[in-house]
């Protein structure tokens, strides 16, 4: 039995080495084709490789000590195929490695040689690594890769023709290696591949046409003001001109044509500044037109470096940020263009600083560890601004915004109002609670609201004198920005142009003419005081619809995640209209990333402040019950009282003689046993308490006959005790618990002198929370736990109990369990440890599924989940075969996830359909004692049972203990 399962073990442990062997060829033969692969990465694919390759034969060889001898044949086949593998990927990485080291080294000693034969002291300089760039089939990148190939290369004569071949195919790639790609590695063979790839790629007529081309189909540019695209434009037209000027074209052959289609490419405002510089000349040609655009890039970038000296251009250069000093109070600084996630480690270093009040990681004005008063002697203190909390600012001068809860000019960290305001909450809430009676509060609240978000921000527009705050619309679907003449005229917006729209309704079939003056507008970011500089479109009117804002509570949310919104409490009541819609012409300019937080809404974070997209149902549709009892701290003593004043005059002294936690485990198991498919254990017996445990055969046979009597009118015989009947479960509604705690006046009862062992369940409340945490839920049940369990023949006289075949009968019979019984206190250890340790043996076939079962056992009960649908089969399947082999029965399967529940039934996997969801009524299913409701995976609680529980009232102990 034990070689069988060391094989069984062997071979699992094989097979997850083989799987990662495969893995590791297939990446070899994928990286063995990348024409850019990096020589480390492929000797650390070697050495993986050659690792493994160890570990099977080390494998294999045990493996072949245990088999039976018709077996071992097959096996050799096997191992010899795999070994084929591996030595033959080896081999083709160590030929590769080999490669590019020959053609590093030529290259780089190619490019320390020159005809006037240096001097030597100068070749000991480190020089970069020189790396021909590879080649596709491009007909307009051809002459770049020919001219490096040559020159490092094809006139390289300390290489032979069969390296030179080499070094070719190792430098092309796509249609250029298809097309050499029949010629066998030889001397003969490297000119005949050459010939052949300059007669396909390297005529000059099909060059010439490549880069005419490339002219030809050129983008146009949109915005004269954009440098960085001027400057690309440029550089685009010069490359292809130089190109055709090194074919051998003069320009004058083309330069008519050419300067006449370049031309048509530029804006209106550039082609006018180019048609007035030209004013005196009868005809202009392709040189005229560069050596314009090349004044033109060169006036803009000296301008821009004018204006604005210390910040590098970034994105657009036409978008001109500037980081203001003044940023919301408590936000750590931020560099200028650092991303969200940046921003978002630094915050969460240690050494950056959190709130500017008290130095946790909260934002400032969420600070509730110091009071008003305190917080405003610390800003006057360091010298702070009262209304945006910075340095080296004024409240005089300061254009933060005003307190949005009493709209006073000072942060809303220090409103007196604001704390005066929590403040009498928080005595009247204690009125309440100082009440002599017990008050109870129920707050159940379903919130419905469903709709879309569109992307939205509130926005600063800088004028020339003042500025106005206006809401904003990102819609990439507008082909040009616009914004309200009203807000154009107020603010004094400088104009720079016009523009004719034909402008289509929404179901029009005839578009509308319009001419639009076109205004400069300087944009600001509310929170951090960036600004940007684009043009808009004059328009009277962009929409007369009221934009919908993010609840209040959604924005507190996406503070608190980092994300925060540009909207305050006074959006909400507003009459939000859009004043600005940032069209597709400025859209990517101004929109940096996002974050999905659900599968329907996306937070957009843009260079004016972050803000949410899509249909916001997931957000905000909510099942929320609170149930609240505020109860004097003197109840639970008052309770605790209860239960010891009952147990008066029958307690004996109760002296703990027990073993500690290590020698309880340790006993557990030198004695833990496996009979017949099951586990067998010994009861964990105190230290000399045996011997003093006397008889309580007058007491059991006294509880015996009144229950007898009790059910004397019955048609059916229940086993003593006393039935604990469960209606809120599925199946096993009636359990039956044994009294461990019974004894005889002045005698120790059974659980006196038992001890209750250690805890080795996971913390309740985390178990929970990680459940909660997991994309695909599951939870299951151990059929009977309890009863899969044997007990050790010699505790078994220590378990009996009276049973009468007939009530009318006074023949009495003496039975003794033989399983683990409810009502025993170590009952609950002696299950978590025989599950410990059947897991903590079968960890090596099964590692990550018997580590996670190690953490997800709650007595009888699997509470467990996994990332995806996949691993969750995996871990399912393989905890059914785990518990299988220990003689327990996992089931009553249930998750949140319909594929799931679908691949159990393909796999023959138990499940428990659940016919009592929140949505019909009836019974929930139970998660720890709590009502889930997989079908929308929340966990609620029903207030009505509870008051049906109170209104059947009665004065027992187990039903005070029911309602606590």
């Amino acid at each position: 039995m034990s070689q069988k399962t060391d094989l069984e073990r062997l071979k699992k442990q094989r097979s997850s080495h083989r799987g990662q062997v495969t893995k590791l060829i297939s990446k070899a033969e994928n990286r063995l084709t990348n024409p850019d692969v990096e020589i480390d990465e492929l000797e650390g694919l070697l050495i993986q490789l050659q690792t493994k390759d160890e570990q099977l034969k080390s494998i294999d060889s045990k493996i072949e000590n245990v088999l039976d001898l018709t077996e071992i044949e097959s096996e050799i086949e096997k191992i010899d195929e795999y070994n084929e593998d591996i030595v033959f990927t080896s081999v083709k990485l160590k030929n590769k490695i080999k490669l590019l080291q020959s053609v590093t080294e030529q290259v780089i000693s190619n490019g320390r040689e020159s005809p006037s034969n240096r001097d030597k002291s100068n070749s000991n300089a480190k020089l970069p690594k020189l790396k021909i760039q590879t080649y596709y089939g491009d007909p307009s990148e051809y002459l770049n890769f020919w001219n490096q190939f040559e020159n490092a290369v094809d006139k390289n004569s300390s290489l032979s023709n069969i390296e030179k071949f080499s070094y070719l195919f190792s430098s092309l790639g796509g249609d250029a290696l298809s097309c050499i790609k029949g010629f066998a590695v030889s001397d003969d063979n490297y000119e005949s591949a050459i010939k052949l790839l300059k007669d396909t790629f390297g005529q000059t007529d099909v060059l010439i046409n490549a880069h005419v081309s490339k002219l030809l189909n050129m983008s146009p540019l949109k915005n004269s003001s954009n440098l960085q695209e001027l400057r690309n434009f440029y550089f685009k037209c010069q490359t292809q001109i130089r190109s055709l000027d090194s074919l051998g074209v003069k320009s004058d052959t083309y330069s008519v044509m050419l300067s006449a289609i370049i031309l048509k490419l530029f804006p209106s405002d550039l082609a006018l500044e180019f048609s007035k510089a030209q004013i005196s000349s009868s005809n202009h040609n392709l040189e005229d037109l560069m050596k314009f655009l090349h004044d033109v890039v060169s006036v803009r970038q000296r301008t821009f470096q004018i204006q604005s000296p210390s910040h590098p251009p970034h994105r657009g250069e036409n978008l001109q940020y500037k980081q203001f000093v003044r940023r919301p109070f408590g936000a750590p600084s931020r560099s200028k263009f650092a991303s969200s996630a940046s921003e978002m480690l630094t915050n969460a270093s240690p050494s950056t600083s959190g709130c500017l009040f008290c130095g946790q990681g909260h934002l400032s004005h969420l600070c509730e560890n110091s009071n008003a008063k305190k917080k405003r002697e610390k800003l006057s203190r360091e010298k702070r601004c009262l209304l945006c909390c910075n340095l080296n600012c004024f409240v005089k001068k300061c254009k933060g915004a005003v307190c949005s809860f009493c709209n006073s000019r000072h942060a809303r960290a220090i409103c007196f109002k604001l704390e005066n305001s929590k403040n009498q909450k928080s005595e009247n809430n204690s009125e309440k609670l100082s009440n002599e009676v017990v008050s109870t509060a129920t707050n159940c609240m379903v919130n419905d609201k469903k709709g879309v978000l569109l992307q939205c921000v509130k926005v600063d527009i800088v004028g020339n004198k003042i500025s106005d705050c206006v809401y904003a619309l990102y819609d990439n679907g507008s082909e040009r920005t616009f914004l309200r003449k009203g807000i154009s005229e107020k603010l004094g917006l400088r104009v720079v142009g016009s523009e004719k729209l034909n402008i289509y309704s929404f179901g029009a079939r005839k578009p509308r003419s319009q001419v639009c003056r076109k205004v400069e507008v300087k944009l600001r970011n509310i929170l951090d005081g960036r600004e940007v500089v684009i043009e808009a479109l004059e328009i009277e009117e962009i929409s007369r619809a009221s934009i919908r804002v993010p609840d209040w509570d959604v924005c507190v949310e996406m503070e608190k995640r980092g994300l925060a919104l540009t909207f305050d409490v006074e959006d909400l009541s507003r009459n939000c209209q859009i004043s600005l819609l940032v069209g597709a012409d400025y859209y990517w300019d101004l929109v940096k990333g996002f974050q999905r937080l659900n599968s329907s809404l996306v937070a957009v974070e843009t260079v004016l402040g972050w803000s949410l997209q899509g249909r916001c149902d997931e957000l905000t549709e909510s099942i929320l019950v609170n149930f609240v009892i505020s109860e004097r701290e003197l109840v639970s003593a008052e309770v605790r009282r209860f239960w010891e004043l009952e147990s008066l005059g029958i307690r004996g002294d109760g002296i703990d003689t027990g073993l500690n936690e290590q020698d309880i485990l340790k006993e557990f198991d030198e004695s833990i046993q496996f009979v017949d498919n099951r586990y067998c254990v010994k009861l964990p017996w105190k230290e000399g308490m045996q011997e003093k445990l006397g008889t309580n055969r007058q007491v059991a046979l006294r509880r015996f006959n009144g229950l007898v009597e009790r059910l004397a009118d019955e048609s059916s015989f229940y086993l003593p005790h006393h039935a604990v009947v469960r209606d809120d479960k599925v199946s096993s509604r009636l359990r039956i618990v044994f009294d461990g705690a019974s004894h005889a006046e002045g005698q120790y009862s059974l659980n006196d002198c038992l001890n209750t062992g250690p805890n080795l369940y996971p913390n309740l409340f985390e178990l929970l929370i990680k459940f909660r945490e997991n994309a695909v839920t599951y939870i299951a049940d151990i059929r009977q736990a309890f009863l899969q369990i044997l007990i050790d023949a010699e505790d078994r006289p220590f378990t009996r109990f009276f049973w009468k075949e007939d009530l009318n009968s006074d023949k009495l019979t003496v039975l003794n369990f033989t399983r683990v019984l409810f009502g025993l206190t170590p009952s609950p250890y002696l299950l978590a440890a025989i599950l410990k340790y059947h897991f903590e043996k079968n960890i090596d076939l099964f590692p990550e599924t018997c580590e996670s079962l190690l953490k997800s056992f709650w007595v009888d009960d699997l509470v467990g989940g996994a990332d995806d649908v996949e691993q969750a089969l995996k871990t399912t399947t393989e905890s059914v075969k785990i518990l299988k082999d220990a003689g327990m029965i996992l089931r009553k399967w249930q998750t949140n996830s319909k594929e799931l529940r679908e691949d159990w039934e393909k796999v023959g996997i138990e499940t428990h359909e659940d016919k009592t969801t929140l949505a019909r009524g009836g019974v929930p299913t139970k998660v720890l004692g709590l009502a889930w409701d997989p079908d929308k995976d929340i966990i609620f609680f029903d207030v009505s049972k509870l008051m049906n529980i109170l209104a059947s009232g009665c004065s027992t102990k187990r039903f005070l203990l029911q309602i606590l």
